[in-house]
């Protein structure tokens, strides 16, 4: 898994069992950071020329390939399948102004598959994408069958999104832009991340950048929705860029701006209520303290499930596609109809 946030790649080595219920384990897990010239390039990657981006794609899944050979030299663990979400350089599903909707996700499946060995399962987003579908959130299916002991399913990665399991229909969607755009701040002085949240805890609101965000048109679509790199560049990055205030000021204005939108989701919750949280976002302690003021009642759960869920929902969802059994839930995405998303290529050990 590498996602919007750039941290680096997730590895997760997980089993599931089904006993009428599904149930999992996430045996050996490990993030590997990604190098600054990588997440520069990722950063542009959107911007690259045709070449550049297929040899980038290459060099991704070599990365990925290498990394998996050696973390099962560490632990030397059985493996069916690799499954493998790929980075994703372009979203522009249905209604996003293009003629023919796409997905793009680098780290090509055929050159893991070659390298490593083993079967694997990729490209989760094309076919729902293809049948009209927002090709997002793909991560409600794992939500509903592993985490639906909670009422909402919270994930705070560089875009967020929401799984409510017990709307009828299964309700997600992305709501909004958070580590892609609190890590962009955080870089301007000269740190990876806000740590804790402390750098926005010491800011001061500032309302007319806070007004500008709320009024972006996306908050106000219906569901469902999905969000990529290009809104964050083309519509949130002018309005944080202009504003001339402190860093400090745009984190603390921001982490109000992503409690705002997301308290948008409290209809869809009981009074009494559990929201699970994970990603990156859960340990931002200023931003939990803004969504809490909200109304809402967290539940942060231990780390691996934080900074893992996230890959062991897409192995589960690489378990459905080699099951034949649908992973992708149309009421979800928007799509004609549920698919069992996934291109497979064959490994050779």
């Amino acid at each position: 898994m590498s996602g919007t946030s750039l941290d680096g790649l997730d590895i997760a080595h997980c089993t599931f069992t089904f006993n009428g219920t599904w149930q999992y384990l996430i045996n050996q897990a490990v993030t590997v950071p990604y190098n600054q010239t990588l997440i520069d390039t990722l950063k542009q990657a959107h911007q690259l020329p045709a070449m550049a981006l297929q040899q980038l794609d290459s060099k991704l899944a070599h990365l990925f390939a290498k990394e998996v050979i050696t973390f099962l030299k560490k632990w030397p663990l059985e493996v069916d399948f690799i499954s493998s979400h790929g980075h994703t350089v372009f979203h522009q599903p249905k209604n996003a102004g293009f003629s023919t909707p796409f997905t793009t996700q680098i780290g090509n499946g055929g050159i893991l598959a070659a390298v490593t060995g083993y079967n694997v399962v990729c490209d989760f987003r094309t076919a729902d994408v293809s049948l009209g579908g927002q090709g997002a959130p793909l991560v409600p299916m794992g939500d509903l069958h592993l985490f639906n002991n909670y009422d909402m399913c919270l994930n705070i990665g560089g875009i967020i999104n929401f799984s409510c399991m017990h709307a009828k229909p299964c309700l997600a969607s992305d709501v909004c832009f958070a580590n892609m755009a609190l890590n962009y701040l955080a870089h301007k002085n000269n740190k990876a991340f806000d740590e804790n949240g402390q750098m926005a805890a010491d800011g001061v609101f500032n309302d007319q950048l806070f007004n500008q965000l709320q009024s972006l048109p996306f908050w106000q679509q219906p569901f469902p929705k999905s969000l990529g790199k290009e809104y964050f560049d083309h519509f949130v990055l002018p309005l944080i860029e202009t504003e001339n205030i402190s860093v400090n000021d745009k984190l603390h204005t921001f982490c109000h701006h992503i409690a705002d939108t997301v308290s948008s989701l409290q209809p869809l919750l009981p009074a009494k209520h559990q929201v699970l949280v994970t990603g990156g976002g859960a340990y931002n302690h200023f931003l939990m303290q803004c969504l809490q003021a909200k109304g809402f009642n967290l539940i942060i759960p231990d780390k691996q499930i934080v900074e893992f869920k996230e890959a062991l929902i897409f192995a589960f969802l690489g378990v459905l596609r080699f099951r034949n059994e649908y992973n992708t839930l149309k009421d979800v995405t928007g799509a004609m109809r549920n698919t069992s998303s996934g291109a497979m290529y064959l490994g050779q050990i």
